[in-house]
């Protein structure tokens, strides 16, 4: 059945070579049929396998494909091949995060011993598989020379003056990586603050004799709590390489404090420490009796606080090497012994308007050259 002008059509025919012929009242139509008419295109995106890709390899991806079919979806063009973002840094491609971690030197166990009050309830996990399954104890099982051992805590307390608590090994070992993972577990990246968390890391390698290298351990907070740092490698006689980077530009009460205190062995600091509006007492006594690196971090503080250098380079007896751009230093015991004890010659450098600078322990060494800063 066929329709003409809306009337039904009912008597018709097809004559040859594609002749339609149509009678209606007595009369005869005819048509030829050339083609069927085209279907409209239909279209569709579809996805591939997903693959690593990325500028490390470990982001997953997947290619979307737009297609378009011009026969009813028998056939399909692909137009355009978008390259999508599935996961970054996914497992699925090699990538493990950057927990904090022990590289073994030797043969040996790992303790953690949790400060009292707040603290006396902490427990760490620890993961020898690079973090595919974990082990909640305080001490690891006995690890090779090579072993890494993944660190992670979460919800710790935190007690007053002494911190969450202190690690110590009976092998020699180097730290590396994220230092947040102690307080944020695995939810530990991109945390960037310790504000609210006094005393945070206080004491953590304290009186460690066998840590060696810390030179690829993150301390990545930019806003720091009072004395969160205190104490952290006090008295770790064998540290060779100290973080390279503190990054923090606010700073809390004492935070700096004596975290480097008698490392006589380390050789290796960071170049510079940002923060360019000190609080109080924020490096006093950092490098006191650090006797084996040269040259000191850059100082940027135009003001310096009430015991804010106060024997910070006390007895580092090789320093010879110090950028301090400071503008005021009339608070309160600002300076004292800054410079006591460094070596009897080196080079002092600057704020070019500084003219205040007395010779001696408190300021700049005797026999010592002073040059502007040009930087």
């Amino acid at each position: 059945m066929i329709k003409y002008n809306n009337n039904t059509i009912n008597d018709w025919d097809y004559g040859t070579s594609n002749i339609i012929k149509v009678y209606r009242n007595n009369n005869v139509c005819y048509y030829k049929v050339v083609s069927s008419p085209a279907p409209e295109p239909q279209y569709r995106t579809i996805s591939g396998e997903t693959y690593c890709s990325g500028q490390t390899g470990y982001d997953k991806y997947v290619d979307v494909y737009s297609q378009v079919s011009y026969d009813g979806g028998s056939t399909w063009e692909t137009t355009a091949t978008t390259p999508t973002l599935v996961e970054a840094d996914s497992p699925d491609c090699g990538y493990v995060k950057n927990y904090l971690r022990f590289i073994a030197k030797g043969n040996g166990t790992f303790t953690f011993t949790p400060k009292t009050d707040a603290a006396s309830g902490n427990v760490i996990s620890y993961s020898l598989d690079s973090g595919s399954t974990w082990t909640s104890a305080n001490t690891t099982s006995t690890v090779q020379n090579g072993d890494v051992v993944f660190i992670k805590g979460e919800n710790f307390g935190i007690s007053s003056n002494a911190g969450i608590g202190t690690f110590s090994s009976t092998a020699n070992f180097d730290v590396e990586g994220n230092a947040m993972s102690l307080l944020y577990g695995d939810n530990f990246e991109n945390q960037t603050s310790l504000s609210g968390k006094d005393y945070a890391f206080m004491n953590l390698f304290s009186g460690c004799t066998t840590i060696i290298n810390a030179d690829k351990m993150e301390l990545p907070a930019t806003t720091l709590s009072n004395y969160c740092y205190c104490n952290m490698f006090n008295r770790a006689f064998n540290l060779v390489k100290a973080p390279s980077e503190l990054p923090a530009t606010t700073l809390g009460d004492a935070c700096y404090m004596n975290m480097f205190y008698n490392c006589g062995a380390m050789t290796t600091v960071m170049d510079e420490l940002p923060a360019t509006t000190l609080a109080a007492s924020a490096y006093s006594q950092m490098f006191t009796a650090c006797s084996g690196f040269t040259t000191t971090p850059i100082l940027p503080a135009a003001v310096i606080t009430t015991y804010g250098y106060y024997r910070m380079f006390y007895n580092a007896k090789k320093v010879n090497s110090i950028t301090c751009l400071a503008l005021d230093k009339t608070a309160y015991n600002a300076n004292g012994s800054f410079t006591y004890g460094v070596a009897s010659s080196g080079t002092f450098t600057k704020h070019k308007d500084m003219t205040s600078w007395s010779r001696g322990s408190n300021g700049i060494p005797n026999n010592w050259t002073v040059v502007d800063y040009s930087g």
